[in-house]
């Protein structure tokens, strides 16, 4: 069967926030429109920056004459002079100098009258979780913990990332790479 997609999400290069998009045939990116919510906050994102479109089962994306550009990939493709760029799963888009990470989300059914609208959910990223090294929750106790997880002090390996050290200089034994 076909999938259709339910929308996408860019994860942030930056601290690893996913900002998530329900599907929409069309849809404005900015600081006063979609993902506002996290936008405003970076100033080299425009008020109205990229336009979004679905058309022949993709999405695609143009800069609306943004201060500091819209660009596509590795090779950074402008999104002006080049209008109505697909957008791919796993590439990296650039809203001025920020770099996200473009998740295109998949579903079996689709259904265009229940998704009207669009709504941006945005997940802050838990640097435990990048790792994949964090206690997990107890559900029975999972509602009465009210204080995020902090970890003691830990140093992660500079070349594979998959190790912690309580110990600021360590050989990683993963990698074998001495870190200081």
């Amino acid at each position: 069967t076909r999938k259709h997609p339910e929308g996408f999400s860019l994860i942030s290069q930056k601290d690893g926030s996913v900002i998530t998009f329900l599907h929409a045939d069309t849809m404005l990116l900015g600081r006063n429109h979609q993902g506002k919510e996290y936008f405003a906050a970076i100033p080299q994102i425009s008020r109205s920056h990229a336009k979004i479109e679905f058309y022949d089962n993709h999405y695609r994306i143009t800069d609306m004459n943004s201060s500091n550009g819209t660009f596509l990939g590795v090779e950074k493709i402008n999104c002006k002079m080049h209008p109505a760029q697909s957008l791919k799963d796993g590439e990296i888009l650039f809203l001025g100098r920020e770099a996200f990470l473009i998740q295109i989300n998949t579903r079996q059914k689709y259904d265009s009258q229940k998704d009207a609208g669009v709504f941006v959910k945005i997940r802050n990223a838990n640097p435990e979780n990048l790792i994949g090294n964090a206690p997990a929750a107890d559900a029975d106790h999972a509602s009465e913990r009210k204080k995020p997880y902090i970890p003691a002090q830990e140093f992660v390996c500079k070349n594979c990332y998959n190790y912690k050290s309580e110990i600021k200089e360590f050989t990683c034994p993963l990698c074998n790479t001495y870190n200081s």
